[in-house]
């Protein structure tokens, strides 16, 4: 199934005033609607927890059910992210649907450690679709769910997602109670991170003169060096002082309490 939008154009005039051929009177001449950009469902993929949600929402007379198997580039359908024998034409379009479509990248992109186990494909379910839409919304979220459910890892893929294709030049940071919880987190994030196909990894950057640029990565900090994002962890505070001084005079778009 597709899904029909219109795409407005920044540079879009409905109208302008024309000379009327053989007079001075101009006339309003109206430009024709952007055209129709088509969004694709994609119904083949291999994530099969995708697949069972949309056939429970559709069961349950949920009209918009198909929005998580969205894709855009319809060349990427049947399209592996971990071919090893994957041209450099199609390694582009995935970055490309990556940077464009949260859906795609936590369905057919993202991979989870396993122990004992090859990496898994992330599992969708009720309560992390909920959160995965309202964090495509940027909408303010309390998620609350039984131990083992994902909770973290759900928050760490949605800001490893935002590290590496969804903004530039950020600073975020990652508080927890503790330093350790903070570093645990980060490290979370980094061996998902780890887990990606390494065109998406965003590691490290090499430049024509034989020189590279591996930003950091440490257990305190990791630095993107392709976009400058940042994240670094931070202790909560132990005081009132402390907690009146933390993060004061920083500029965060995302900060991260798990």
């Amino acid at each position: 199934m597709q899904y029909n939008t219109y795409m407005p154009s920044n540079n879009m005039v409905m109208g302008r005033n024309i000379p009327q051929p053989g007079g001075n009177t101009p006339h309003i001449a109206i430009r024709k609607p952007p055209p129709i950009r088509t969004i694709y469902a994609q119904k083949t993929t291999k994530n099969k927890s995708f697949l069972d949600m949309y056939h429970y929402l559709k069961s349950i007379g949920i009209k918009n059910c198909e929005f998580m198997l969205t894709l855009i580039d319809p060349d990427l359908d049947g399209i592996d992210p971990y071919d090893p024998n994957l041209n450099a034409y199609y390694k582009q379009k995935i970055v490309r649907e990556c940077l464009c479509n949260y859906w795609y990248f936590i369905r057919e992109v993202i991979r989870l450690p396993s122990s004992g186990a090859k990496p898994m494909m992330y599992k969708l379910t009720r309560g992390n679709l909920a959160l995965n839409f309202c964090q495509c919304l940027n909408l303010n979220v309390f998620y609350e769910a039984p131990r083992q459910q994902g909770k973290t890892v759900s928050s760490a893929i949605r800001y490893l997602y935002v590290y590496n294709f969804g903004t530039t030049n950020s600073k975020m940071a990652f508080l927890h109670k503790n330093m350790d919880g903070a570093k645990d987190n980060l490290q979370t994030v980094k061996d998902i991170r780890d887990l990606l196909p390494p065109y998406l990894i965003m590691k490290e950057k090499f430049f024509p003169d034989g020189r590279s640029d591996k930003g950091k990565n440490n257990t305190n900090e990791i630095l993107n060096p392709f976009n400058n994002n940042n994240i670094k962890v931070f202790a909560s505070a132990t005081n009132k002082a402390r907690a009146a001084s933390l993060l004061r005079g920083k500029s965060l778009p995302v900060t991260i309490v798990i």
